[in-house]
């Protein structure tokens, strides 16, 4: 039986292997895209993040000189 499922995972592989040129482009797309709107969605969590306590770090910082 595990020989089967072996033979059907390598025809898998073969025919993604033909496809695999739409694939790769499709992968690389998709992951530059994922990329760029996960690094951009962080910057601006951060920056609101900072933005909403700066004001207790500069009292915070104030109150401990």
């Amino acid at each position: 039986m595990s020989s089967i499922h072996i033979h059907t995972y390598m025809d898998n592989i073969r025919k993604s292997l033909i496809d695999g040129r739409v694939g790769v482009c499709v992968y690389m797309f998709l992951s530059i895209y994922l990329y760029i709107y996960t690094s951009m969605y962080i910057h601006i969590y951060f920056r609101q993040l900072i933005e909403q306590h700066a004001g207790d770090w500069v009292i915070a910082e104030w109150l401990s000189c």
